[in-house]
């Protein structure tokens, strides 16, 4: 990166969709930033927000959670959760699929 050197961006990019990621870098941080901060109406979206994730049984580490804090700490906003804890998902699946919400887990 120098003077004058800018990430281009799709203009059109209507939502961010932020979860677990063995390859985050510094690019996709910006990336989401540039289209969430300069996207009219652009959505950001978790798909959880672990803090850690039991990827090995060595140890845990860094979850979904920290992704998301990357990207809420550079566009200063929240995401909407969709996957746990939030309800969203359960919800929509009960009326789409007409399920019963008391024979679901989550």
């Amino acid at each position: 990166m120098g003077p004058g050197d800018k990430l281009e961006y799709d203009k059109n990019v209507g939502a961010v969709i932020v979860g677990f990621d063995r390859h985050i870098n510094y690019y996709k941080i910006q990336y989401a930033q540039l289209c969430i901060n300069k996207n009219e109406g652009c959505h950001f979206i978790a798909t959880n927000t672990d803090s850690v994730s039991p990827i090995t049984d060595a140890q845990e580490w860094a979850g979904g959670g920290s992704m998301v804090g990357a990207i809420k700490g550079c566009t200063g906003k929240e995401p909407t959760v969709v996957g746990k804890p939030s309800p969203l998902i359960i919800d929509y699946l009960c009326d789409r699929l007409h399920l019963q919400r008391d024979r679901i887990c989550m």
